[in-house]
């Protein structure tokens, strides 16, 4: 599912510098799993960014999430994320640092203006990235990756979720 208009410019230009003001909070993560020299990704982990502006924004996402999905849909984990140029996901399933069953990811995009960068996945569909666009779909049942981003770094917000729990519901 794509989704247009999720954030503004204005808001996804505000979301880029609240990354590169917290930087040094960002983990490097190596776009190939299997070579930990290759370019990568740096996300900042929701746990580690208390922002309104951020919380706001989630909040928008869930919401959306909700619409097609259900209220009992919540947010598990989310990241700020910058994939630096030459970075890639090698295709692959959201199962690391899942709890939940659920296998619901989305990615919103903050900007474009890079070459490749696309999602893309294995039926050979391919998503170009534009800013304010989000995507939803099962990262459990779809296998997925990202190409080698050339040009400018590429900003998104992925994010991963559950079935709120009983006492949530209330």
């Amino acid at each position: 599912m794509v989704i247009e208009k999720v954030v503004n410019k204005k808001e996804s230009k505000d979301l880029i510098q609240l990354f590169n003001k917290n930087k040094d909070k960002a983990a490097k993560f190596p776009s190939n799993w299997m070579d930990i020299n290759s370019p990568s990704a740096y996300p900042i982990y929701d746990t580690k960014l208390k922002d309104s502006f951020l919380t706001k924004i989630l909040k928008r996402i869930e919401k959306i999430v909700q619409t097609y999905y259900g209220k009992d849909i919540a947010i598990e984990k989310s990241e700020l994320k910058k994939h630096a140029q030459g970075a890639y996901h090698v295709m692959h399933y959201d199962r690391k640092y899942r709890t939940s069953p659920l296998g619901l990811t989305s990615v919103l995009y903050l900007n474009e203006g890079f070459v490749e960068g696309h999602t893309y996945f294995a039926d050979g569909t391919r998503v170009v990235p534009q800013t304010g666009r989000m995507i939803i779909y099962d990262g459990l049942k779809y296998e997925h990756g990202v190409s080698e981003i050339k040009g400018d770094s590429r900003y998104t917000i992925p994010c991963w979720y559950r079935k709120k729990s009983k006492n949530e519901k209330k």
